[in-house]
């Protein structure tokens, strides 16, 4: 995706967003949250709710991905860096959510942040290459594809997937899917060229994402409110992100009818963070149960990757359409 519009970035809408939104938010109709709810699950029930309510008769599917493997904050600032053994906790959890969903998944790998983990890292890859379940190459550093030449693109890609595809190969999976920090894929024809030659070379396919929530933007505040102890801006952090992921849901879907003509498979990024892997186990029970009643009827199915990137949309824009639909806001 693109810095500029807020993605990864460091705009100043980007620094406020979390705050902002946890002043607008207000309980609406079925979205009423809990001080203590599945997080995760209830992103899966707004894409559903979306689904429910947008009234179009086309079915909608939606392929869940998680940046930033083995978890956002590894190998980070020491005030932020997460113990290992916490990140596994957190890996766990989100499978846990994913697994009790049915729902496939994919993980991108970043090797600097496998390398940061230490050994506990290998078992929490493993642990993502269970039944629908895989892993993807995030390139070796999160470095922005834009801003490097193409020697150091190809030694981003090649050294980016070192521990992922040995991980594969042990349980004798393919290392099929590459996703570039920013969706960025080059700022020149010639970059993109490479991407795309080197990409095919190694067989992969370029996984885009077409909803992005921001997660880790209400991340960071959510985690200086909790080390503040400040539990009730917490609580405002989390409910005004649940809240800003029903804007995005809707906003991308539209954006999609304007400049598509359609709504096509989607393609939803979030990130291994605390944000997201955190629920009092009493209310995820009572919020599942909640989110089954939901899917039932009309609903967006969610689908694996390699199923949503059969859409002919993919063959036809190709490298361009994660970057595109971010340009085109």
């Amino acid at each position: 995706m693109v810095k500029e519009t807020g993605l990864h970035g460091a705009c100043s809408t980007q620094q406020d967003l979390a705050g902002r939104s946890a002043r607008r938010c207000r309980p609406i109709g079925r979205f009423i949250l809990l001080a203590f709810t599945p997080w995760l699950a209830l992103v899966f029930f707004l894409v559903e709710a979306h689904a429910e309510t947008s009234g179009i008769a086309r079915e909608k599917s939606v392929a869940i991905t998680f940046d930033d493997l083995p978890h956002a904050n590894a190998g980070g600032e020491a005030a932020d860096q997460p113990s290992a053994q916490s990140i596994r906790d957190a890996n766990t959890r989100i499978l846990a959510a994913l697994r009790d969903h049915r729902t496939p998944a994919i993980g991108f790998v970043v090797e600097s942040k496998v390398r940061a983990v230490g050994p506990l890292a290998n078992g929490i890859l493993k642990d993502w290459t269970g039944p629908r379940l895989t892993l993807g190459n995030h390139t070796f550093s999160h470095a922005d594809t834009n801003t490097l030449d193409i020697a150091g693109i190809k030694r981003e890609i090649v050294d980016g997937e070192k521990t992922t595809r040995r991980t594969l190969k042990a349980v004798g999976k393919e290392l099929r899917f590459l996703r570039f920090p920013y969706n960025h894929i080059g700022d020149t024809p010639e970059k993109q060229k490479t991407i795309a030659a080197l990409a095919a070379k190694l067989g992969y396919t370029i996984a885009a994402s077409t909803i992005d929530t921001s997660d880790y933007v209400f991340d960071r505040a959510y985690q200086r409110a909790l080390a503040e102890n400040d539990t009730e801006a917490a609580h405002r952090i989390r409910t005004a992100y649940l809240m800003h992921t029903q804007q995005q849901i809707a906003y991308y879907a539209n954006l999609n009818e304007q400049v598509l003509g359609y709504e096509p498979p989607a393609i939803m990024l979030l990130h291994v963070n605390r944000l997201n892997d955190e629920g009092d186990p009493v209310a995820v029970r009572r919020k599942r149960l909640q989110f089954h009643h939901a899917r039932k009827g009309a609903g967006r199915r969610r689908l694996s990757a390699t199923a949503v990137l059969r859409d002919e949309i993919w063959s036809d824009v190709g490298l361009s359409l994660g970057e595109g639909l971010e340009h085109a806001r």
